[in-house]
């Protein structure tokens, strides 16, 4: 079923879990797998609560967790900012603006994201 709301202990808990296999690829793959595709599967009410825990994993342990996650990063978060109202994607921009903030992705990629999501919201795509 998974978190049905972000719980900061679960998240840390997670975390952690990343980073004591940072140095198994097979596990840490199938950690970014798995929280990619629990973001492209929630519904659009729970779409943030997985990119929470991926900001922890990046912010925190970074390194190959940051590479991994930015394979992907921009189909990812501009997938599911599609699907999302209006209140859940302040959220994501906010999430966003941390990353800028902190220079938690590449510039570039950050850009691409603001880019894609000024489309989506110039073309009116709403829920």
């Amino acid at each position: 079923k998974g978190m049905t709301r972000p719980d900061k202990g679960i998240i840390n808990s997670l975390t952690m879990l990343a980073a004591d296999n940072v140095d198994n690829f097979n596990i840490s793959t199938g950690i970014v797998r798995t929280l990619e595709k629990c973001v492209e599967n929630a519904l659009p009410t729970r779409k943030l609560i997985p990119l929470y825990v991926m900001d922890s994993i990046v912010k925190n342990v970074g390194g190959l967790y940051t590479r991994m996650f930015s394979a992907n990063l921009v189909r990812t978060f501009c997938n599911a900012f599609r699907v999302v109202d209006n209140k859940i994607r302040e959220a994501f921009i906010k999430l966003l603006d941390t990353w800028r903030s902190q220079n938690v992705f590449p510039t570039q990629q950050n850009e691409e994201i603001r880019v894609q999501l000024a489309q989506i919201l110039a073309s009116g795509q709403s829920v």
